[in-house]
C-alpha cells in the first residue's frame, strides 16, 4: 500500500474546523492505519474500534499537526502508542485467549485468470503461517515487519515513529526477518 498525496490545503481546512475536510482526511488515510493495527493486534473486531480509538485523538489534536509536513509518520506513531496501550490493556490479555489468526480477504469473482482452488488453498494457508508467526513476534520486531514490509515505509520514517535511530530501526528489522524466519521453520517442522 503506497501513502495517498499530501494536501497541505484539506489538512489546513481540517485544522479550522472543516467537517468535510476532516471526514476527507481520514478517509485517505483509514485504510493504511487499519491495515497495521488489524496486523498488529491479529482482529478485525479490534482493529476496527482501536482505529476508531485513533481517529478520535487525531480529531482531538489535529491542531497540532505541521501542515508543511507530511501527516503519516504522525498518524502512524499515534496508531502505534494505541496499540501499545491496548495491549496493556487487560481486555487485550482475556482476547489472547480467542483470537483469530486469519485475516479478512474480500471474495474474488470467477474469471480465467483466477487462481485454482488448490493455488487459493496454498496462498490462504502461506497467509495464515505468515500471520500467525507475525503474531509471534515481539512488538518492536512485529511493527518493523508490518510497518516496512506490508506498508512499504522506509526505515527513517519507521524509526521516526517508533523513536529510535536510523541505524537502529534497520538492526531491528534484521533481527525481526531473523526472527520471523525462524518462526516459519519451527512452524514447518512441526
Amino acid at each position: 500500500m503506497h501513502a495517498p498525496p499530501f494536501d497541505r490545503e484539506e489538512l489546513r481546512r481540517a485544522q479550522a474546523g472543516d467537517a468535510e475536510a476532516l471526514g476527507r482526511f481520514f478517509d485517505r488515510h483509514f485504510d493504511r492505519i487499519f491495515s497495521v493495527v488489524q496486523r498488529l493486534v491479529g482482529s478485525a473486531d479490534a482493529a476496527q474500534d482501536i482505529t476508531q480509538d485513533i481517529f478520535l485523538k487525531v480529531r482531538r489534536h489535529i491542531g497540532r499537526l505541521d501542515i508543511e509536513h507530511d501527516p503519516a509518520p504522525w498518524l502512524f506513531t499515534v496508531a502505534v502508542n494505541v496499540c501499545r496501550d491496548h495491549r496493556r490493556s487487560a481486555w487485550w490479555r482475556l482476547s489472547q485467549r480467542g483470537m483469530r489468526l486469519d485475516l479478512d480477504h474480500e471474495e474474488k469473482g470467477l474469471s480465467s485468470d483466477a487462481p485454482s482452488p488448490e493455488q487459493e488453498l496454498v496462498a490462504a494457508e502461506d497467509e495464515r503461517r505468515v500471520q500467525a508467526a507475525v503474531l509471534r513476534l515481539p512488538l518492536d520486531l512485529r511493527l518493523s515487519v508490518i510497518l516496512h514490509d506490508f506498508e512499504g515505509i522506509p526505515h527513517e520514517q519507521i524509526a521516526q515513529i517508533v523513536g529510535i535511530g536510523h541505524a537502529a530501526a534497520r538492526k531491528r528489522h534484521s533481527r525481526a526477518l531473523r526472527a520471523l524466519a525462524d518462526l516459519l521453520e519451527e512452524g514447518a517442522t512441526s
